[in-house]
């Protein structure tokens, strides 16, 4: 209700709130997505990353900005273990799931992060030519070919 109803203060407030809480309260957040600013939307993010248990949350994540996720966001957190797990394991499901959050973090993560995560996943087992590597990839090459307003 408040999501839809509230005002944009009771929306930050509770978005706060609940991410404070942590765990699977701070999924609740992604029923507020779509009314909280990127600052808060990193937050979430990082927190579902920290975590590493609830990575499938990245795949809700709605309205977040491009290349932001840097390296020491991943690092510190289980999500680099979590998908060395997926990639290296014998269980299909999980490798399949791993993809597929390698495709949300190829769109959140900045060129550094991005080529950090590709050596990560590949010396875990991960296929170089995984087609979920695709974005990863893209945010890679951009750190050698920065935007003519970077220039």
């Amino acid at each position: 209700m408040t999501a839809v109803s509230g005002s944009d203060a009771a929306v930050a407030c509770l978005a706060d709130l609940l991410a404070a809480a942590g765990g699977r309260l701070a999924l609740l957040v992604l029923q507020l997505m779509s009314r909280l600013d990127n600052d808060r939307k990193r937050v979430l993010i990082r927190q579902i990353l920290d975590d590493g248990q609830n990575l499938a949350a990245l795949n809700l994540v709605e309205g977040a900005e491009a290349g932001w996720l840097a390296w020491s966001d991943l690092a510190k957190g289980q999500t680099i273990p979590a998908l060395r797990s997926a990639v290296s394991g014998d269980n299909d499901v999980m490798k399949r799931s791993a993809e597929q959050y390698l495709e949300t973090l190829g769109f959140l993560a900045n060129p550094e992060a991005a080529e950090k995560l590709i050596d990560e996943v590949i010396a875990a087992g991960l296929s170089p030519a995984s087609p979920s590597l695709g974005l990863l990839r893209l945010n890679a090459a951009l750190a050698g070919n920065p935007s003519q307003s970077e220039r």
